[in-house]
């Protein structure tokens, strides 16, 4: 769920769940918080990656409408973020069984560590492409605060000056 949030989590100011009170980043979380308890096929890569974006899509707008109503949906940009779920599910499967636990695994808790570290094993997922590692960080943060994931090299963590460091400091 945290590889999936961070990958699509960027600019979710139109989001908006009028009836449960939530917003951006909280609405974002609920919804796949909501398919993780559901055990949902739409957080198994091997699903995922067999989806077209536009298929996806439709399998996502109901969820981010607050009834249910695909029209309703206020997620923008969902085929660009469908498009990178679904690209991120492929580097899963292709990489790491299709495992974010061998991921995390084979960085062995360094961030670094001569470019075998975390940081750079997120690099061949495009949605963590960034130079600047913003969604990087935040998916490490993520795991870290979850104890999923133990840093080895602390002093490796790239902050993040923006509301996504703000949001997970809160």
């Amino acid at each position: 769920v945290y590889l999936y949030i961070s990958a699509i989590g960027h600019q979710t100011h139109s989001l908006i769940n009028k009836r449960q009170n939530l917003k951006g980043w909280n609405y974002l979380e609920d919804v796949f918080a909501q398919l993780g308890q559901d055990n949902s096929p739409l957080l198994k890569p091997e699903i995922i990656a067999n989806f077209s974006s536009a298929e996806l899509s439709c399998k996502l707008r109901p969820l981010f409408a607050e009834d249910g109503n695909p029209k309703n949906c206020t997620l923008d940009r969902l085929d660009k973020r469908s498009t990178l779920l679904i690209q991120t599910a492929k580097t899963l499967n292709a990489k790491y069984s299709g495992q974010v636990k061998n991921l995390l695994q084979i960085s062995n808790g360094f961030l670094k560590n001569n470019k075998t570290g975390l940081y750079y094993l997120l690099q061949d997922f495009i949605a963590f492409a960034d130079p600047l590692r913003k969604k990087s960080t935040v998916f490490i943060q993520l795991a870290t605060n979850a104890n999923l994931y133990k840093i080895k090299d602390l002093e490796s963590i790239e902050p993040v000056m923006d509301y996504h460091m703000q949001r997970l400091l809160l």
